[in-house]
């Protein structure tokens, strides 16, 4: 009896692989499908499932992850007149320019 995805060959009664991938994934050594390899673009991560390029990024506590471009951004929260939220420390601070 041959292992999964195996079937005897006629001739040489050894056992073959006879699984078919689907597209994006290739068979190895022991007649699993796996990814061809690709390079994705910095903080993202090939998925091992779908071959895809994915989005494996951690953001600081006071950032959320956008999976689309995978970078950090600021919650968005309400500041008071006269001041705007830091992109970098997403506070509030003041955008006033007071005269010298």
């Amino acid at each position: 009896n041959c292992p999964p995805h195996f079937v005897q060959d006629p001739d040489t009664c050894e056992c073959v692989c006879k699984r078919e991938c689907p597209t994006g994934q290739v068979l190895n050594e022991k007649c699993e499908c796996e990814c061809i390899p690709i390079l994705c673009r910095p903080y993202f991560v090939q998925d091992p499932n779908t071959c895809r390029c994915v989005c494996n990024r951690t953001c600081p506590s006071h950032q959320v992850l956008n999976k689309d471009t995978c970078e950090c951004e600021c919650r968005l929260i309400y500041c008071r007149p006269h001041f705007v939220q830091d992109p970098k420390t997403c506070e509030c601070v003041c955008n006033r320019i007071c005269p010298s």
